[in-house]
């Protein structure tokens, strides 16, 4: 069954929780779906197309990556919280465990840390460089989080996947794709 569709492009697909859905499209929208219903729960308009989205593993927190910067917003109310700026365009994210912060993964094959940083006027997410900033040669096209595993992956566009240790963020290893041309983790 055709559940909705966006204006153009759709750019990002994920499993929010229970039977909702996160889309998002070269329209700028971001839609949230209730696959059960079939139909659309909510949708926000943001300042550019999103390129990337991840969700939070309950599901309950949703990272919006834009041209040159980032939201988090509240899922599935799609409300708006923190957001981040960025000096390239990202990728790829995911949620660390336990409200630790994120990872994002850039065009420039960068993979950087990012945590909220909070005052009395406002909360920003930034980056520590010194934490976990690792370069691909090329688009980082996947990060994974795997805390029942304790790993951290990433994936290069160039054929690399890399494998981390979720505590120390230690390198444990990688694997060549023969041909390279990953387009996904």
């Amino acid at each position: 069954f055709k559940l909705g569709q966006h204006q153009g492009a759709t750019t990002a697909l994920t499993a929010l929780s229970g039977d909702l859905a996160l889309s998002a499209g070269r329209d700028a929208a971001l839609v949230v779906w209730d696959v059960n219903a079939r139909a659309e729960h909510t949708r926000r308009v943001m300042p550019t197309w999103p390129r990337a989205v991840c969700a939070s593993r309950g599901g309950d927190a949703v990272l919006a990556l834009l041209e040159r910067e980032f939201y988090r917003l509240t899922a599935p109310a799609l409300e708006a919280g923190t957001w981040g700026w960025l000096n390239s365009t990202p990728s790829s994210a995911a949620f660390l465990p336990g409200n630790a912060g994120a990872l994002i993964g850039r065009n420039n094959g960068q993979v950087m840390f990012y945590e909220i940083r909070r005052n009395q006027q406002w909360e920003q997410w930034v980056s520590k460089a010194d934490k976990f900033a690792i370069q691909h040669k090329k688009t980082v096209v996947g990060l994974e989080v795997l805390p029942e595993r304790g790993y951290i992956l990433t994936a290069g566009r160039e054929g690399e996947v890399r494998f981390f240790d979720l505590e120390n963020q230690e390198g444990l290893g990688q694997v060549v794709i023969p041909g390279g041309n990953v387009t996904t983790l």
